[in-house]
């Protein structure tokens, strides 16, 4: 063999080790993308000129008033019967650190009560039972100019089933805020009166539950998308300086590499109705457990689109409160946010209906978050007798809930038809 023969396999054998290796170092950044690293994210603070205040989603740890009870039935007031409603409705009462739950006999009571008068058209008896928007937003204002409360419910979009409870969310999308607009302050202010919910098993109202969104175009999504409330206590204010976050989540490859690929893939999404995960699970739920849960009858979807899901629905009974929990809480719970990146429990009936679900409906990689610092505070004497949960601000680009209102307390009557306010 001829030197030059040599030489020439030696540099051909030098040339292949060096692309296999300029491969591999390529390929490398979407191997560990890929491989053991299921939280990697990508972080933006956002810092433009100017921010849209988000959407407020308003979550009435007791969203029925006493006049919409008895609209319905003066026998739903009873411990029993109210208990049992209230968490039916908002299962995330049972995951509050304090819960204690009563006996199996008190729920059993409680059941045959709701049932007897709720009927068949649930949805419909549910939302004439839950308050009317001007007995809960006394005001809001922006840049100092006052608004009436017909005025705020404008931008209110009430009835909107999650699994946090019944929510409503108020999205005005001409508000916005800079570093330099001092002055552009939002302001809302909630107030309900004591006769309105009181009654034998609560003598302290269990507050409002706030959570900030960048808007409220989805139900759906705001369903299972919930997360880091805001609490909001009877004669107790809370002021939050927030900043706003984008998260991307680079470890899927469906959300591409950046926060602008996440965008656009969300948005593919959406219009390719692939943001059904919640409804997939659900149906799975009905198949193993024999009942759907009360959640599917309120959400918010057209019938025509979703057919195989109205289906399933009518062919079932609606879950009690005790089938939910034993069967169906599982189901609903795998679609929440927080368990995304959970892997499916292998034990549960339908593991591999699950997995498909998972893989065929797709999660949002874009998430927008307001994080910030609390700053809680009792609220001034004037507010002692009364039943307030009020404001919300935001300045100098930043986010504060505030419920010490710097007016003094309206009074308003019972009926929450006809509300009387009085400013003093």
């Amino acid at each position: 063999m001829s030197l030059r023969n040599v030489c020439s396999g030696i540099i051909f054998l030098f040339l292949l080790a060096a692309c296999l290796a300029l491969f591999i170092l390529h390929s490398l950044y979407f191997i560990l993308r890929n491989a053991g690293d299921s939280q990697k994210e990508e972080t933006k603070m956002v810092t433009e000129d100017q921010v849209f205040i988000p959407a407020i989603i308003i979550c009435n740890k007791l969203p029925f008033s006493q006049d919409g009870i008895n609209s319905v039935s003066g026998n739903l007031r009873t411990d029993q019967p109210l208990r049992y409603f209230r968490e039916w409705v908002d299962p995330s009462i049972r995951e509050i650190s304090d819960y204690v739950s009563p006996s199996q006999g008190y729920f059993e009571q409680g059941e045959t009560t709701v049932m007897q008068y709720l009927g068949s058209n649930r949805n419909q008896t549910i939302s004439r039972m839950q308050y009317e928007c001007q007995s809960v937003i006394n005001s809001c204002s922006y840049s100092g100019i006052e608004m009436s409360s017909f005025d705020c419910c404008r931008n209110v979009m009430t009835h909107i089933p999650t699994t946090e409870g019944l929510c409503w969310a108020y999205h005005d999308r001409t508000l916005w805020q800079n570093s330099t607009g001092i002055m552009r302050q939002f302001t809302i202010t909630f107030q309900m009166t004591q006769n309105s919910w009181y009654s034998t098993l609560f003598n302290q109202h269990p507050g409002i539950w706030v959570y900030l969104k960048e808007n409220a175009d989805d139900p759906t999504r705001l369903a299972t998308e919930l997360t880091n409330p805001l609490i909001l206590t009877n004669k107790h204010g809370l002021r939050l300086l927030v900043r706003k976050e984008r998260r991307a989540d680079t470890a899927r490859g469906e959300c591409g590499q950046a926060i602008g690929d996440s965008r656009r893939s969300d948005e593919d999404a959406m219009h390719d109705n692939r943001t059904n995960l919640l409804m997939c699970n659900m149906m799975v739920a009905m198949k193993y457990c024999g009942c759907h849960p009360l959640l599917a009858e309120l959400l918010h979807f057209n019938p025509l689109e979703f057919k195989t899901f109205m289906n399933f629905l009518a062919q079932t009974p609606v879950c009690s409160l005790g089938q939910y929990d034993s069967c169906a809480r599982r189901y609903v719970d795998i679609a929440r946010q927080q368990n995304w990146l959970e892997p499916i429990p292998k034990d549960i009936l339908g593991y591999d209906e699950l997995q498909r679900c998972r893989d065929d409906n797709h999660r949002s990689c874009l998430i927008t978050s307001y994080p910030g610092t609390e700053d809680s505070f009792t609220l001034p004497a004037e507010f002692t007798n009364t039943n307030v949960v009020p404001i919300f601000r935001r300045r100098k680009g930043d986010l504060t809930v505030d419920t010490s209102s710097g007016r003094a307390p309206a009074v308003m009557t019972s009926s929450i038809e006809n509300p009387v306010i009085e400013p003093t």
